[in-house]
């Protein structure tokens, strides 16, 4: 079944202006070392909440989290 066939494909279905979307954008930083054939598979089990960079829900920003700066204090400050 897709979007189309249940009438609803000018309000989801692709990335689009003007249609909903959910996206979740996450900090892979502890899948690194992971090694695994299926990358998607590793994420999918790895990955939790606390990873969630950036989410939106129906194209509103619901979570926005800094990113983990690296280097040593005095290159940030």
């Amino acid at each position: 079944m897709n979007t189309c066939s249940i009438g609803v494909d000018h309000l989801i279905g692709s990335l689009e202006v003007g249609k909903a979307a959910d996206i979740a954008v996450f900090d892979q930083e502890q899948l690194a070392s992971a090694v695994a054939p299926d990358r998607l598979e590793v994420m999918i089990d790895a990955l939790r909440g606390r990873d969630v960079r950036w989410l939106f829900v129906a194209g509103e920003l619901l979570v926005r989290r800094q990113a983990k700066r690296r280097g040593s204090l005095a290159a940030i400050v």
